[in-house]
């Protein structure tokens, strides 16, 4: 019984990814997929391919539970709850989103929007999840 039930659980989250990447596209990313029964601490994609001048998007609406994450770039920041560097114009180095929450747990904005004016390959992490594997690249040509 206890395998039947965890199979049914993991096929739950499976399908909470599948839903999410459905609604996802290059210039949209989701920061992770819950509800009261199952947690994907994934960026969903997790591996983007945008053009430079471009816009990606990293939201938090596909979670029903309020499950904090952070979209950072380059070296963690001084203080990882605070945001640092500049989103509107993102060339490299250290950029993060500090702490974002999903509605209704935390008032907007519940999402994080990076511009790309740089060519390059840009890997980014949650810094409360990487050790689950909660990592991401957005290639910028």
């Amino acid at each position: 019984m206890a395998k039947k039930a965890s199979n049914s659980d993991i096929e739950h989250g499976l399908n909470l990814w599948a839903n999410a990447l459905g609604a996802a596209d290059a210039h949209h990313v989701f920061a992770g997929a819950s509800d009261m029964r199952a947690l994907v601490n994934r960026f969903i994609p997790g591996n983007i391919v945008v053009k430079v001048g471009d816009s990606v998007t990293f939201d938090m609406a596909a979670n029903a539970f309020p499950v904090p994450h952070t979209i950072t770039f380059g070296p963690p920041p001084p203080n990882p709850l605070a945001p640092a560097g500049a989103p509107t114009n993102y060339q490299g180095g250290t950029l993060s989103s500090g702490v974002i929450l999903p509605a209704p747990f935390a008032p907007p904005p519940n999402t994080f929007t990076v511009k790309f004016n740089k060519a390059g390959t840009y890997p980014y992490i949650c810094l409360i999840h990487a050790g689950m594997g909660m990592t991401g690249q957005v290639t910028v040509q």
